[in-house]
Order: structure tokens, then sequence, then C-alpha cells
């Protein structure tokens, strides 16, 4: 498995420490989406604990996956229910879907760097509908 799957498989296993284990001590977590960047292990734990608290069956499915020894691309659908606040909208109960890409910059086998970039407005419109 690719450290992008690993990536995706931690996520729809809710796993949020072995997220973190994933990662190298000082890394950056982006998502362009949100405009946000997250330091170090505790900032991918605060990002990951956040963000499953307002879609507690969250998964991402890996689609396609490019790496070699310094990067690489992950390709994925991500799904949910809006159960918890979001961006400061109140849970709507409305399932989601959307795709997406993972860039990641590897250091000793591990994620340096990481930036997702997904449409963050197909998730909203998705959930504002009736």
């Amino acid at each position: 498995m690719s450290l992008g799957e690993e990536w995706a498989a931690a996520w729809s296993r809710h796993d949020v420490e072995g997220l973190a284990q994933l990662f190298i001590k000082d890394c950056e977590y982006e998502d362009v989406a949100f405009d946000v960047v997250n330091r170090g292990l505790e900032g991918v734990r605060e990002w990951a604990t956040g963000f499953l608290g307002s879609f507690p069956d969250l998964r991402v499915e890996a689609i396609r996956s490019f790496e070699d020894e310094r990067r690489g691309v992950l390709e994925w659908r991500m799904s949910g229910t809006h159960l918890g606040d979001f961006d400061g909208l109140a849970p709507t109960h409305r399932r989601w879907s959307v795709r997406g890409v993972t860039v990641l910059d590897f250091e000793n086998g591990r994620i340096r760097r990481c930036a997702d970039y997904w449409n963050l407005g197909a998730v909203r419109r998705q959930l504002a509908s009736s």
C-alpha cells in the first residue's frame, strides 16, 4: 500500500493517531479549500479530530496514486454525513461526496507536507440542497 493510500485508509478508519504517525514531527498539513495550514503532529491531530467531528462516518476512497521516494499524488473521493458543526453550519444530516487530490512531500519514508485540494463549494451546495 502506498503512503497516500495509507493516508486515505487512516481517515476512513477515523484513526487520528494512525494518521499522525504517517507524518514527520515538524510537518505541514494544508487544506487549500479552507486556506488553512496545520503545523506539527498536534496540528494534524487537531485538524483530523475537528473534521471527523463534523462527519463521523467520513470515508476517503483512494482512486489512484503515484509516488516516488520524494513525493506523491493521490486522487480520492471523500464522502460523509453532516452530523456535527461544519464551518459555521449546524448539522443538516445530509450526505455529500466530492472528489479531490492530495499532494504529498516525503522525508525518510513519512509525510513532510500534505496539501489537500477539493471543492468546498460543492460540499456546501450538497449540504444546502433539499
